[in-house]
């Protein structure tokens, strides 16, 4: 048996916190059972959901990543908690509670939430050489981020005992050598279909969560599952917020990291974006094989044999 489907021995973290993403899938019938006459049957067969998000499409150096956060809902077993385990639980639920935009939390925030996650599954890193074939989601759903709070209030209500485990998660990312082959966007799905095949899961996903209102393509064995979108999906639907924080997180390092390699360019201050002082570092000592030459004519103007020859 998978040890995503073990039985946990406490109460979880209380699922009304992914009440967002439960809403949307009852409102578009994705999942066949209601609640709360069948949820025993969680205990062994629970829905998983995925949550992705990507990180550094507006860069101009470095990958970018994409990461894809598995969670499973289940009735918890052992009502006889003891204090150490309701201590636990209420530390879970509050780290998961804190979980936004990446961008919308300070890095030492960002820090605290990917560590929280990490320590309840270990990141698996997928990247190159590897291109699997893409396909379109057999069914895209563009959803609204307004939910009526009456609604929420009753989801919440549906998922009264019931938890949610975070189960897995995956980083994928895309180099900038392939941004350059590809474009920006198709490396961006290239980052996330390898995030994608990092999970390792018992059993089909009921429903991909990602941020935005673009349909990313999916791995072959994924393309039958439904893509919801959303707008600020990162700080609405919080599987994807966790994306978010592990995906910005994990690249910030990386270049905290080429930082050791070319401390000239400043990137464990900038993570790789286009500041001025980036720029001007650019014009002094030319591009490094990090850098996307595409993202940087316009700011550049016209490229000298000097500065595209580092």
């Amino acid at each position: 048996m998978s040890s995503i489907d073990s039985c946990p021995k406490d109460f979880g973290i209380a699922a009304s916190l992914l009440a967002r993403e439960w809403s949307l899938l009852r409102g578009l019938e994705l999942v066949a059972f209601s609640l709360p006459s069948a949820v025993q049957t969680f205990t062994t067969t629970g829905p998983i959901i995925i949550g992705i998000d990507e990180a550094g499409r507006g860069c101009v150096a470095g990958p970018v990543a994409a990461a894809a956060t598995a969670w499973v809902f289940r009735k918890p077993v052992g009502a006889d908690e003891n204090e150490s385990t309701r201590s636990k639980d209420q530390g879970d639920h509050k780290a998961l509670g804190q979980l936004r935009d990446s961008k919308k939390l300070s890095e030492a925030k960002r820090s605290a939430c990917a560590k929280w996650l990490a320590s309840k599954s270990a990141p698996v890193l997928m990247k190159g050489p590897s291109r699997p074939p893409l396909y379109q989601a057999a069914c895209h759903i563009s959803a609204s981020p307004h939910i009526e709070p009456n609604q929420l209030l009753q989801t919440q209500q549906e998922l009264a005992g019931i938890s949610v485990e975070f189960v897995a998660c995956a980083i994928g990312e895309a180099s900038s050598t392939e941004i350059e082959e590809l474009n920006i966007w198709e490396a961006t799905q290239l980052a996330i279909s390898r995030a994608l095949s990092g999970l390792d899961l018992p059993r089909e996903p009921v429903a991909l969560f990602f941020d935005g209102n673009l349909a990313c393509k999916l791995p072959a064995a994924l393309r039958q599952v439904p893509l919801i979108t959303m707008v600020k999906g990162d700080d609405q639907l919080r599987s994807v917020s966790a994306a978010s924080i592990l995906a910005k997180v994990w690249r910030d390092n990386v270049l905290c990291e080429l930082d050791l390699s070319f401390p000239q360019y400043g990137f464990a201050q900038h993570k790789g974006y286009g500041t001025a002082s980036h720029i001007e570092a650019i014009r002094s000592h030319g591009m490094t094989d990090q850098h996307r030459p595409s993202f940087l004519r316009k700011a550049l103007g016209k490229l000298s044999p000097q500065v595209l020859g580092n």
